[in-house]
């Protein structure tokens, strides 16, 4: 099953019904939702959406997804797509 990196604007809503509605949308993909990281723990991140990153768009969300991938490029490079909403 191909992955899908996703990156989302850090808001409440999208931390908990993105994936799911993505999923429905097309079930073939497993989408890996790496921003905000409420639902899937990072290794050195927050369980929960810390003030800072809640509500990202644009250059700053653009930014924070930069960060993230440099970090984890590796495990980035495997998904076939990455998603910015």
């Amino acid at each position: 099953m191909k992955q899908i990196a996703c990156f989302l604007t850090c808001g409440y809503t999208e931390a908990g019904a993105m994936q799911a509605f993505l999923r429905k949308i097309n079930p073939r993909y497993d989408f890996r939702q790496w921003l905000p990281n409420k639902t899937r723990k990072r290794r050195g991140s927050s369980k929960s959406i810390s003030s800072n990153i809640s509500g990202l768009t644009g250059s700053a969300l653009l930014t924070k997804v930069c960060d993230i991938v440099t970090a984890h490029r590796e495990e980035i490079s495997e998904c076939a797509v990455i998603i910015c909403k």
